[in-house]
């Protein structure tokens, strides 16, 4: 039997496999909105690091994205961080 949120976590992780290679490549560049759009993909991604290969995940890719913004751009994604290091489960927040 399916369960829900297993399926969404499951299919949450095709987002980046889906990513044109423009995307990636301004990621890999560090360009800011698309740290910025990562950002927030992986404030998602916390609450779905069901697998041992997952676990920290969000973590990692945030301490990246912090260390390549500069304060400007910080401003934008101070709420994913936020919720990436304190644990906030965001399908909470309504």
């Amino acid at each position: 039997m399916a369960v829900p949120g297993r399926i969404l976590a499951d299919g949450i992780w095709l987002w980046p496999l889906l990513l044109p290679e423009a995307f990636v490549s301004l990621i890999a560049e560090g360009h800011p909105a698309a740290l910025v759009v990562l950002a927030h993909f992986a404030a998602l991604m916390r609450c779905f690091e069901v697998y041992w290969w997952s676990k920290g995940w969000s973590e990692s890719v945030m301490d990246m994205i912090v260390a390549r913004l500069d304060a400007r751009a910080f401003a934008w994604v101070e709420w994913p961080v936020t919720c990436v290091r304190n644990g906030i489960d965001v399908r909470t927040l309504a």
